[in-house]
């Protein structure tokens, strides 16, 4: 970007999530695990030169102090042009997870439709970023997040999701492919709304074992 000076002072950026911990309130912006922002502003934002990166008040985060505003923006822009994005291993996006509330349920329409809020990450999430990044130490990873809702992500003219994590991606990758939407894997909600939806992947990771089985059960 600053070798060939690509000028992004007219970029606008959506950022999806954030940590909370378990009060629910953010941890201290810095260059941590804990702070999706500040690891962003260093490693990303900060290597930028100045005259080309783009401005603080074009950067949208899902903030406990705002959270209408990522979803105020978004409609007053028109919506986003891509979504940049991985897949987690149950399908999730951003924070959008499967809810698992016994007592509610939401339709892949008013899933469609959800907003920025805070929510617990489900306990299968926490085990995948704790073994990715911690050797499965649980008390290390946030239990709380702050997300920005589909109806931001939705609003997408194409999206583009990067997946190459091997053995805990094949499942999701496939059900992406081959399901209709559902909110047991969120992912799947997006081709009915987006237009343009793109997965780049491995041939390690889209290849599911159960397509090689051989023996009858």
């Amino acid at each position: 970007m600053n070798e060939e000076r690509i000028d992004c002072t007219n970029l606008w950026v959506f950022h999806m999530d954030e940590f909370l911990d378990w009060q629910c309130r953010p941890y201290p912006l810095a260059d941590t695990y804990e702070s999706l922002e500040g690891t962003m502003v260093a490693c990303f934002y900060n290597r930028i030169d100045e005259e080309l990166r783009p401005p603080e008040n074009h950067r949208i985060w899902p903030r406990l102090s705002s959270l209408d505003y990522p979803d105020e923006m978004c409609d007053k822009l028109g919506g986003v042009d891509t979504v940049w994005a991985g897949i987690g291993a149950t399908g999730l996006v951003a924070f959008d997870e499967e809810p698992r509330d016994f007592w509610h349920r939401v339709t892949v329409d008013e899933y469609a439709a959800s907003k920025t809020r805070v929510v617990d990450i489900n306990s299968d999430t926490m085990v995948a970023m704790a073994e990715r990044s911690f050797g499965t130490c649980l008390d290390r990873v946030p239990p709380k997040g702050l997300t920005i809702g589909f109806h931001i992500i939705c609003s997408a003219r194409r999206a583009v999701y990067m997946v190459a994590t091997g053995d805990w991606k094949k499942t999701t990758c496939r059900i992406l492919l081959f399901s209709d939407p559902t909110t047991e894997y969120p992912v799947t909600i997006l081709p009915k709304y987006v237009p343009d939806v793109t997965l780049y992947t491995t041939e390690y990771t889209i290849d599911h074992p159960m397509s090689h089985e051989t023996r009858g059960w």
